[in-house]
């Protein structure tokens, strides 16, 4: 099968390229030939080649909002060529990108080229007060209706936001797939770990965009009834966003520099070291309707790294893990909960080994990256 996958990422430069970087890999493992189109906002050229995939980096202009106009009016014209050129089996795009592709939607069918579009969301339409959250979630949402009358199917991150969407948009089920998050269990791997984990100390560790509605000053506030508890509790957080300042802000406030450090953003490829030197992973996101149907990265990373995890009780993770002795939950992400809960991990700190270990096959039996390319490959041969 070949693949046309359209994505507004910057592969080299952007954090959060990883669900295609190893999607597109295990696409390629399954025998299926793959171009991948992303932008580009530097002179750098993406590094990695692999058999079966053909890489086009679309040149932008790096100042908002000429970065998505720029990609965009690329893909409206060059999206004929791809076509004739390649000729896909299916096309994969996302929502706003979608509309620019409307044409040569058009075109496929006057030719009568047997030609799949599929619209993959991976997160929910929600509307803001800001002017530009708003314009771009109502492009958003146009283009789930847009998938509904051009579109063979959608694919989507959850099962709940399989749901709501389907709901709110009245999608057919019937054409509506589900392939979530995974990992890579060779690259997070617990045989890369360079660090054994002992004593009375233990690292608490997130990792990711860093933003107020996290779940992250609550932590960061758990931190400081901890302290004064237990002596050798650590966070460490790792990564840039918005609510950085913020947070150091808070640390600084409570003067937890001793017991909450920062480290900034690091390569994909280093981010098992990093979690290596942790003993349990932290993921406190809050129950917003946003979270409540994401498929959180780092929860299979630390999974699969053989690291337990304390996580919110939203139905992103009780819907996954539930029953996962990897897995303990808080009961909610007020600081005093987060506090219990970290506490409460502590205390169980022998058992993380074998806790962790167990985490560790259940990723591997569900959430790696080869099966979420098997439910995705599934899903357009019933189209």
């Amino acid at each position: 099968m070949r693949i046309l996958w359209i994505v507004q990422r910057d592969l080299i430069k952007d954090l959060n390229v990883s669900t295609w970087i190893e999607m597109t890999k295990s696409l390629l493992k399954r025998n299926h030939e793959v171009t991948l189109i992303a932008l580009s906002t530097s002179k750098q050229k993406y590094g990695h080649s692999l058999p079966g995939l053909t890489l086009k980096e679309l040149k932008v202009i790096n100042r908002f909002p000429l970065v998505a106009i720029t990609f965009h009016l690329q893909v409206l014209i060059r999206s004929f060529f791809w076509i004739l050129d390649s000729r896909p089996d299916v096309v994969m795009t996302h929502p706003i990108t979608a509309i620019f592709l409307l044409p040569v939607m058009l075109m496929t069918r006057v030719l009568k080229l047997n030609i799949k579009f599929i619209l993959d969301v991976r997160t929910l339409p929600i509307r803001f007060k800001n002017l530009n959250d708003t314009i771009k979630n109502s492009l958003v949402s146009f283009s789930i209706w847009l998938s509904k009358h051009f579109f063979h199917g959608v694919t989507v991150i959850t099962p709940s936001l399989q749901r709501i969407l389907c709901e709110r948009f009245h999608l057919d089920p019937g054409k509506t797939g589900i392939w979530m998050s995974g990992v890579n269990a060779d690259v997070f791997s617990p045989q890369n770990e360079s660090i054994m984990r002992t004593g009375q100390k233990m690292t608490v560790m997130y990792h990711g965009a860093l933003a107020e509605n996290r779940g992250l000053l609550e932590t960061i506030e758990a931190m400081f009834d901890i302290k004064s508890k237990i002596s050798g509790v650590q966070l460490i957080i790792l990564g840039k966003g918005f609510g950085y300042e913020k947070l150091v802000e808070r640390v600084e406030q409570l003067d937890l520099k001793e017991f909450v450090q920062f480290h900034d953003p690091v390569a994909y490829e280093k981010i098992p070291d990093h979690i290596a030197r942790a003993d349990i992973g932290i993921i406190p996101l809050p129950d917003e309707l946003c979270w409540q149907v994401s498929s959180p990265l780092k929860l299979f990373e630390y999974l699969s790294m053989a690291k337990p995890v304390i996580l919110s009780p939203i139905e992103a993770h009780t819907s996954v893990l539930n029953g996962c002795p990897a897995a303990i939950f808080l009961k909610s992400t007020s600081p005093e909960d987060i506090s219990e809960g970290i506490k409460s991990a502590y205390a169980r700190r022998d058992s993380f080994h074998q806790m962790g270990m167990k985490g560790r096959e259940f990723v591997l039996d569900h959430f790696t990256w080869d099966s979420q390319a098997r439910n995705l490959e599934t899903f357009i041969q019933k189209l």
